[in-house]
């Protein structure tokens, strides 16, 4: 087999009916590999390095998944890896180095999830084409080397790393767009943010939870999908790049949507902070709105764009939810639609749950029923549900302000001119399943021209031509749910 130019093994295979998933080598110390040898995906390599005589110059991807490996190639001579697009070495446990990557210009993966000996990376700095880096649970690894000349890196990827003391600088990297740094308690250089990705521009994803060093996320981009900083005590300072709408213009209109920031436990965070927070979700709200009344996706059952913010505090913002009340229920009046074209409602809810009293949670449900009055006495009723569990349990030590939002909340208008809420919490521990006591609640109606679809105030005179949309009566019952390790 000097020819041989692709294997590819999977060693999940089933003896006897049940599942053994390693390759015994049988007294065999190592394996011929061709040198013309383009794909090599083996899982659970049962040897301990491949070929001292294998060149990988020729090598495009390499998967050694779950295998018994503690080195790849010698690196004893000059290997040419112009070639090499990817390395996954997930689960090696074996591993404790990478070796050198001089010359492979054309790597974009680099996958080491798992790899618990891993002490080492090579430099990395000659790889320009590098766009994914994943070192999740290397619990060894005290030190990423510079990024300098990774310009295209978009996913980065150090989680678990939990004897990292130092991050590498990331500013040259401008198309990031997935970071995630939890649970990382040795960073204690890691005060700012902006030290070390000062380009925050183009990221959607970011994960700081347990990120206990951490003390302000300056300029964020107000359009992010995923932002977690559970457990940052000492984080202060959250602030977003301007406001402006039309920022969100650039996004993809056709995709799908969930949008999750949490700052659990941040009880350090400013005033200032937390008034920035509650605004950027009603920005993103205002926009999510506007979107799917445009694609005509609400009140559907999929339900798949939602939004869910929460942050320490037990106040409400009057200036963002102008409906409140001091119990689980609320009435308001709709404003009178003064002009002959059609338009639609979306409500946005705030709540205050007490959750102060409450044994260790895994997960929390929300509940919102709401019934729209017409002066006809039409009726429209409709129920949004949202699930949120978490990976770890929690126990809360002081108020939170949750901030949920789906398609459900969104309905055509059909000359509604009043509005009635209950808000029902329950949390789970395990299997269990308890009602909470709902504090404080608010609403805030956006009104949108079903032509233009510009959001407008209550006290606007605006002109509305009809596009369509469900009449009468109906009611829908959803469920939204995220879940994170």
């Amino acid at each position: 087999m000097f020819n041989l130019r692709y294997i590819c093994f999977n060693a999940r295979i089933y003896v006897w009916g049940s599942l053994n998933e390693k390759l015994h080598a049988n007294g065999v110390d190592i394996v011929y590999l061709s040198n013309e040898l383009r794909y090599l995906w083996w899982e659970y390599y049962p040897f301990k390095s491949l070929s001292s005589s294998f060149n990988p110059r020729n090598l495009v991807v390499l998967k050694l998944y779950n295998g018994n490996v503690e080195q790849l190639w010698n690196e004893d001579k000059y290997q040419d890896l112009r070639n090499l697009r990817e390395i996954d070495v997930s689960f090696c446990k074996n591993l404790r180095k990478i070796p050198n990557l001089l010359g492979a210009v054309n790597l974009k993966r680099i996958n080491c999830i798992g790899c618990t000996s891993l002490v080492e990376l090579p430099c990395l700095n000659d790889l320009a084409s590098l766009e994914s880096l994943q070192l999740f649970g290397c619990v060894n690894l005290r030190k990423i080397p510079d990024l300098f000349g990774a310009i295209n890196l978009k996913i980065f990827n150090c989680g678990g790393c939990t004897s990292l003391v130092e991050l590498p600088c990331l500013c040259h990297s401008t198309f990031l767009k997935d970071i995630s740094l939890q649970d990382c308690p040795k960073l204690k250089k890691f005060r700012h943010m902006s030290s070390n990705i000062p380009k925050l521009e183009s990221v959607r994803r970011l994960g700081v939870p347990n990120c206990k060093a951490l003390e302000s996320l300056p300029e964020l981009p107000p359009y992010m999908l995923f932002l977690e900083a559970e457990g940052c005590a000492s984080l202060e300072r959250v602030e977003f790049t301007d406001h402006n709408l039309n920022q969100f213009d650039s996004l993809d209109d056709d995709a799908n949507k969930q949008v999750f920031l949490s700052f659990f436990d941040c009880f350090g965070l400013s005033q200032d902070s937390i008034k920035n927070i509650q605004t950027n979700a009603m920005l993103q709200i205002r926009y999510l709105a506007q979107r799917l009344i445009r694609a005509g996706r609400y009140q559907r059952k999929s339900n798949l764009d939602s939004i869910f913010y929460c942050f320490p505090g037990n106040e409400i913002s009057t200036n963002e939810f102008e409906h409140l009340s001091q119990n689980s229920s609320l009435n308001l009046k709709i404003a009178l639609n003064g002009r002959s074209g059609s338009r639609f409602l979306a409500f946005a809810i705030c709540l205050v749950p007490d959750l102060t009293q409450c044994p260790i949670l895994s997960g929390l449900e929300f509940n919102c029923k709401y019934q729209l009055t017409a002066a006809s006495g039409e009726e429209f009723r409709s129920e949004f549900m949202f699930l949120y569990r978490h990976g770890n349990d929690l126990h809360y030590t002081i108020d939170h302000v949750f901030i949920p939002f789906g398609e459900d909340m969104i309905v055509k208008d059909n000359d509604y001119e009043a509005a009635s809420f209950d808000f029902n919490i329950h949390m789970r521990h395990g299997r269990e399943k308890f009602e909470v006591n709902v504090k404080k609640c608010g609403v805030h109606v956006f009104y949108v021209d079903a032509e233009s679809f510009v959001v407008s105030a209550a006290t606007e005179i605006i002109n509305f031509s009809y596009i369509g949309g469900e009449k009468g009566k109906g009611g829908a019952k959803r469920w939204k749910y995220f879940d994170f390790l």
